[in-house]
């Protein structure tokens, strides 16, 4: 699997670049290397476990910071999925079926999501570590994996129950794990209230509260998911009666089903649940599972999956691949299961270099980012993306302040954002009085000569053209400026207020 990770970094992380999600963590990361601390200088809806993990990817400076940063999430997810593997398979598959479905899981894992420095790819890295280490049920190791699921928790609230879960299945002496479990949590909150921030925590903990629409209704709402549940419980109706060829048949149909998807750069949502509901329909019928094991892999699907911007479990998918491909793949000749990769593998290649994340398809990406300082190095986008970029490097010894979307743009710079938010969305400032903290900081700024940078088209669309906000309603930092700020300047790419 790491071989793996290694030869798709090569491939892929070279191309393709948006400065919206990508530098979101690593935005946070050089705050805090900056000295500033979590809640209190900056804003962090969620617990800001993955800003300190990710210093380390300024380990090698940052002229190539993101493209580095791309390799460790190749690297994290890439174990994450070994690991699975390890724990899951049956003594009764073959080595050659379990790399297999290793392959294939990497190929549904990793689709043509835009591989960066995410926090929820650090709370499925540390959750498949802790489990590793808590399934010895030794415990000494039962404490080091409890206190490992603790820190998934400080990465992101989703995998608060991934704890209590495993550790009720494998953990030798359940009551030290769950100490051993809130121990992370509680020396992060003493942490925060010896710096006085532990209340501005609390507040900034209850901006997001959509468990129920993202963890359970986007479950119950999917036709997806039920359509693969009738399509587990039609092969398990006729297993009696299957031959091989018909076996052959229903491996075809999943094959040419989730090779076209990965092919359309659509595989996370609809195929990914189809997926899903076979996989719960083979989990009840399959006698030849490991139970316990397999709950969990399923558990951390679904934690993972509890998210706005990804709400499903395509990053955590080892254990639903390994359920779904598991039958279909048995005591079938080692050809038809290197076809089969070989069919996901082309579609896999088509729709990263079609597809690629808010990005041109490859052949249009000429512009290289190595001739700005932006820590972009080896990476090359589109005309747009880097004519924005080029301006905004132009602007960068200024006092600026930059809207929506600035962690990209402050992970590379030696000084720190001059706001306490670089990612001010409506999503991220959902609560008034985190609104109004950055809206009054802003405007304190004025005094000291600061410039605010609008971008004059949707950042999140320079791959596709030059698409102008239609309004600044979901951006509530950007409308108050608009409204109350005097427009100096309007560059080729931005708008300049003061």
């Amino acid at each position: 699997m790491l071989v793996l990770a290694v030869a798709a970094h090569l491939l892929f992380s070279g191309y393709g670049f948006n400065p919206t999600d990508e530098g979101f963590i690593l935005g946070y990361s050089k705050r805090v290397l900056n000295g500033e601390i979590p809640h209190s200088d900056f804003i962090s809806i969620r617990p800001a476990l993955s800003a300190y993990l990710h210093t380390l990817d300024f380990t090698f400076g940052t002229e190539r910071l993101f493209y580095n940063s791309r390799l460790i999430a190749w690297l994290m997810l890439s174990m994450s999925i070994g690991i699975w593997l390890f724990v899951l398979a049956t003594k009764i598959q073959s080595r050659v079926t379990t790399i297999v479905i290793g392959v294939i899981s990497f190929l549904v894992v990793t689709h043509d999501y835009p591989v960066m420095a995410w926090h929820t790819i650090d709370g499925i890295f540390l959750c498949s570590l802790g489990y590793l280490a808590l399934k010895s049920e030794k415990p000494g190791w039962a404490i080091i994996g409890s206190i490992l699921l603790g820190a998934a928790y400080l990465c992101k609230q989703n995998f608060l129950l991934a704890g209590p879960v495993f550790i009720f299945f494998h953990a030798p002496k359940k009551f030290k794990a769950l100490i051993a479990w809130l121990l992370p949590g509680a020396l992060y909150w003493l942490m925060i209230k010896v710096y006085g921030a532990s209340a501005e925590m609390f507040d900034q903990f209850k901006t997001e509260t959509s468990l129920l629409k993202t963890g359970i209704w986007q479950y119950i709402s999917s036709p997806y998911l039920w359509l693969g549940v009738l399509a587990g419980i039609g092969h398990w109706a006729l297993s009696k009666w299957q031959s091989k060829a018909t076996q052959i048949l229903w491996l075809l149909g999943v094959t040419a089903f989730l090779g076209y998807a990965l092919h359309e750069g659509a595989a996370d949502f609809g195929p990914v649940f189809l997926l899903t509901g076979m996989a719960l329909t083979f989990f009840l019928v399959n006698q030849e599972i490991k139970f316990s094991t397999t709950v969990c892999g399923l558990f951390l699907a679904w934690s993972a999956s509890i998210s706005i911007g990804l709400n499903s479990p395509v990053l955590a998918a080892t254990p639903i691949a390994l359920l779904v491909f598991t039958p279909l793949l048995k005591r079938l000749h080692i050809f038809v299961q290197f076809a089969v990769v070989a069919v996901l593998a082309f579609g896999y290649w088509q729709g990263r270099a079609f597809h690629t994340y808010r990005d041109v398809p490859y052949e249009r990406m000429t512009q290289n980012l190595s001739e700005l300082n932006l820590g972009l190095d080896g990476i090359k986008t589109n005309e747009r993306t880097f004519g924005l970029l080029k301006e905004l490097d132009g602007l960068s010894n200024e006092k600026i302040i930059v809207l929506p979307y600035s962690g990209a743009f402050w992970a590379s710079q030696k000084k720190s954002n001059p706001i306490s938010s670089h990612w001010t969305s409506g999503i991220e400032l959902a609560n008034p009085a985190l609104k109004k903290r950055v809206i009054d900081e802003v405007d304190l700024l004025k005094i000291d000569g600061y410039k605010v940078l609008i971008p004059k088209y949707r950042v999140d669309g320079m791959g596709m053209g030059k698409f102008e906000y239609e309004s600044y309603d979901r951006f509530p930092v950007m409308h108050h400026v608009t409204s109350t700020w005097q427009m100096s300047e309007e560059l080729s790419w931005w708008w300049v207020f003061e």
